[in-house]
């Protein structure tokens, strides 16, 4: 290093030292922590510190944005600012997404005879360049440890050592009464926490009434920042109370207040919300993105801080989640087993009983008998009486009753199910009734079966309480498996129709409506940070920033499923000729005719286990592509379960609806059959994917008249040079279409040309997020739209071809499917979608639009037009590149189709609920 450089370094080194310190960020939230009590002081809450040896243990939280870097941040603590310069600085004791906590052990002013009154203090320096900014301080008040807050605090336990429950619940009463008499609001709120959870604990419908009265008459000192923990404490029992009375929605607004709170302060206490958050997605067939959230949570404690006592209960909702999922591979399985024996001994008595029963359902699961460890609970259970031990009782009928069924034994199943469907909760009785209807169809007895079966799907749609205002698409789930069950009974019974209509059912569980502007507008702003946060960095930045940035993907997504009720919208039947699912053992393909009659097409055994395998070993290694003759002996199997039935009338085309794990199936890429000579399905007709409906008005639906306003969106980032060679051929074609090329594609300027457009074509870049599927995005020319925010957006009337990649890709749902975004015009209401199920090439995307562009412009059809296309395509690309080339449907079928009979409104078969014994 020359002289000069080193001359340079060190007046920068001194430059830095002489720096006036900063203030915090703008907008950066300051919180107490780990104080023992809280005072009111002229109405505002001020937290209160117990010393011991002139010693106190405080803190507090920084809740920054997520832009700020603090990776380099410490800080140091005093009471009172002429401290500060006393004190060391210390690393952050929590990370909790963007929230920093501090804690050290301070000195503290000699009290008076009240206590001292005093302010804490914080000063962050951050070490990467030895910046500091100004002290934070909020008010406090440091009591020595022989304080009267001593004595009241040293009654708690004695109030909780009565043997009897009223006794405890009045002493606790009596404790709170004495603590706000004498100033401490803190102390006094924890009595009527606990009080409160207590009589919750009792289960019984007066116990839970008083217990939310209790909650209900907390101090409006609750509402302010100095009481954070304890607020989310509140929130959080309220959470509890509205789970036991099945009022999920309200359930999880309680549960997000709650996490707030907690996170004010990096509380440990956030694991508990995130595992009740995961037991709600359980009860709602979403497991899947309960479990992903616990792993997240409890990679996070690592630097967040977590209650060791909540990690046992956690670890076993999360091996829970997995045994939810009827699909769960050996691995999964093997890893909720470990999870499992692992947690059981560190768990409270009842507890270990339910997970024990959990144990034993996974012993079904993999072939065992559940007899023997389901005899020693009920041995411990016997004698005891209330709503946990008859809820446990009636669990583990269910779990023996689902062994004698893997069994093959009918009676000993109907007999144990039966008594569970009788004395257990509605999610459990759903489940129990199902096992019911499947005991009685193995004993022959289809009537009782429909009824059995019809009970569990009342029970499902009835489960979740009130409406929910987030959608959550449905997984692989038992609620899932007992609508494709009961859609096989009707059929097995004769009346294929009805199981049309349950499936029809089964998709308008995720029907939604719009989210409201304000809504839209706090998400877009979110979307906007999360955009700026992904650029690129170093890796330090990037561990840094993880956890801030899965939780704003998380609020994204949320914000994003969040609707209004849809009050004067329509909620249309799927457009389908064809509705294929599949259950455990074999695929049920059910066609419906022009006259709307519906009949089982085709019945395949095949277990879906191996479906899913099958399916993951086409989708293969990203770049990898299948030979056509390994894709045709692969594909062979599903060709007999999928290829339309002889007679079906068509114009060369029909309408498919896929449930679960079927709408991975390349359907265009299907064997013809042997008399075929090596033909696909594709060279006999197209196959048209329809995706779950959607809420949507009148006005969206409507299909407009060919030749309106066309739009094409050509190689916003200028790195598509095949798309490129398309768009003097799309302004020849298309003369007075709008066309946005390269830099000028913004995305304003696209949405405002998109608004007023019948027809869009879009040559962009897409990616599919499977984490947070809403975050998915098309790239323009300065930078990503999602998902989400397409949604919003009128849909074209006529036609949208998404050429880019991953445009239809989507998670695998247990009803019709989303398919991205093409999924979601077509919900929408636009008649024609052509979009891409996985990465394409560039050059197949410009062949393609080449041929498919020539055909409507000169037919003005878009089947005909992808048909035409898509043979040009086949001749000169393998199979597995040409079958990610999809069209779905958004309208009605042309030619006529009757509709099929409404389906009642889930209010319509609440007044009419079929009770167990009436006919369905």
């Amino acid at each position: 290093m020359t002289p000069r450089r080193v001359r340079a370094l060190a007046l920068s080194t001194l430059l830095l030292g002489c720096r006036r310190p900063e203030t915090l960020p703008a907008g950066t939230g300051v919180a107490v922590d780990g104080q023992q009590d809280l005072a009111v002081v002229h109405g505002t809450v001020v937290p209160l510190f117990v010393s011991a040896a002139g010693k106190a243990e405080a803190g507090i939280c920084l809740r920054l944005a997520p832009e700020i870097e603090s990776g380099s941040w410490r800080g140091r603590l005093a009471a009172g600012r002429s401290g500060l310069s006393r004190a060391a600085f210390a690393k952050p004791r929590a990370r909790a997404a963007s929230t920093l906590c501090f804690a050290q052990s301070l000195t503290v002013p000699a009290p008076g005879p009240s206590g001292g009154e005093n302010e804490i203090c914080l000063e962050v320096e951050d070490a990467y360049d030895a910046r500091r900014f100004d002290p934070v301080c909020r008010p406090a008040r440091f009591l020595p440890s022989a304080s009267r807050w001593n004595e009241l605090f040293g009654e708690l336990e004695p109030a909780l050592g009565h043997a009897a429950p009223e006794e405890r619940i009045a002493a606790l009463d009596a404790l709170a009464r004495r603590a706000r008499t004498e100033g401490f609001a803190g102390l006094a709120i924890t009595c009527a926490l606990i009080a409160s959870d207590l009589r919750r604990n009792e289960g019984t419908p007066a116990a839970l009434a008083d217990a939310e009265r209790r909650l209900g008459a907390l101090p409006d000192a609750l509402g302010q920042p100095g009481a954070s923990f304890l607020a989310g404490q509140a929130a959080y029992q309220r959470a509890l109370i509205d789970l036991e009375r099945g009022r999920l929605a309200a359930a999880w607004r309680h549960l997000a207040e709650a996490d707030e709170k907690f996170l004010a302060v990096a509380a440990r206490l956030r694991l508990a919300v995130a595992m009740r958050r995961g037991e709600i997605r359980g009860r709602l067939g979403t497991a899947a993105e309960g479990a992903a959230e616990l792993r997240r949570e409890l990679l996070g404690c690592a630097t967040a801080g977590c209650d060791p006592a909540l990690v046992p209960s956690v670890e076993a909702e999360l091996a829970w989640l997995v045994l939810l999922d009827p699909d769960a591979e050996s691995g999964a399985l093997e890893d909720a087993e470990r999870r499992l024996q692992q947690a059981i001994p560190r768990l409270d008595a009842d507890e270990r009983a339910n997970h024990r029963i959990d144990l034993a359902l996974l012993s079904v699961r993999r072939g065992g008998d559940p007899r023997a460890p389901l005899a020693a609970v009920r041995s411990e259970l016997r004698g005891q009486a209330g709503a946990r031990p008859d809820l446990l009782r009636a669990w583990a009928d269910l779990v023996e009753g689902q062994g004698a069924l893997a069994r093959g034994t009918a009676e000993p199943a109907l007999a144990l199910c039966g008594r569970a469907a009788g004395g257990a909760a509605p999610p459990l009785a759903a489940w129990a009734s199902s096992c019911v209807a499947a005991a009685e169809r193995r004993r022959g007895d289809l009537g009782a079966a429909e009824r059995g079966a019809e009970r569990a799907l009342m029970l499902h749609e009835l489960a979740a309480g009130e409406p929910f205002e987030v959608g959550f698409p449905l997984g692989s789930s038992q609620r899932a498996d007992d609508f494709y069950a009961a859609a096989r009974i009707a059929v097995e019974a004769g009346r294929p129709e009805r199981a049309w209509e349950i499936l029809d059912r089964l998709d308008a569980l995720g029907a939604g409506g719009a989210a409201p502007p304000a809504v839209r507008r706090e998400r877009d702003r979110l979307a906007a940070r999360l955009v700026a946060l992904e650029a690129p960095a170093s890796a330090a930045r990037q561990a840094e920033l993880r956890p801030a940035l899965d939780r704003l993907r998380s609020e994204i997504q949320e914000l994003a499923r969040t609707s209004r009720p849809a009050e004067g919208r329509a909620t249309e039947p799927n457009r389908a000729d064809l509705r294929a699912f599949a259950l455990p053992d074999e695929i049920l393909l059910l066609a419906r005719d022009e006259e709307g009659i519906v009949r089982l097409a085709r019945r395949t055994p095949i277990a879906r286990r191996d479906l899913r395998a099958l399916l993951a070993r086409i989708e293969g290694p990203r770049g990898a592509t299948l030979s056509d003759a390994d894709l045709r002996r692969m594909l062979t199997p599903l060709s007999r379960a999928l290829a339309p039935p002889p007679g079906i009338e068509g114009e060369g085309w029909l309408v498919y609806v896929l449930y679960g794990p079927l709408q991975k199936v390349p359907l265009a890429a299907l064997p013809a059959g042997s008399e075929g000579g090596g033909a696909w399905l594709a060279d006999r007709l197209t196959p048209v994917l329809a995706p779950a409906r959607l809420a949507v008005s009148a006005e969206d639906a409507r299909p407009g008249t060919l030749g309106g306003q066309a739009l094409f969106v050509v190689d916003p980032q200028g790195n598509l040079a095949a798309a490129r060679e398309l768009s003097a051929l799309y302004r020849r074609l298309f003369p007075r279409a709008g066309v946005l090329a390269g830099p000028a594609a913004t995305r304003s300027a696209v949405e405002a040309a998109f608004r007023s457009a019948d027809r869009i074509h879009f040559d962009v870049h897409g990616r599919f997020d499977p984490d947070f599927p809403e975050l998915s995005s098309l790239a323009f020319a300065d930078g990503p739209l999602s998902l989400a925010r397409l949604a919003d957006w009128p849909v074209p009337r006529e036609l949208a071809n998404l050429s880019g990649c991953s445009t239809a890709a989507g998670p695998v749902t247990a009803d019709g499917g989303r398919y991205g975004f093409a999924g979601r015009l077509a919900a929408g209401g636009t008649p024609w979608v052509v979009a891409v199920r996985a990465p394409l090439s560039d050059a197949l995307a410009r062949d393609f639009n080449r041929a498919f562009y020539a055909e409507l412009a000169a037919a003005g059809d878009p089947v005909r037009s992808f048909r035409k296309a898509h043979e040009t395509v086949r001749r000169s690309w393998p199979a597995a590149e040409w079958s990610k080339l999809v069209l779905l449907s958004g309208g009605r079928r042309a030619g006529g189709q009757s509709p099929a009979a409404p389906t009642p409104s889930r209010e319509e078969r609440i007044r009419g609920a079929v009770k167990p014994g009436d006919e369905p």
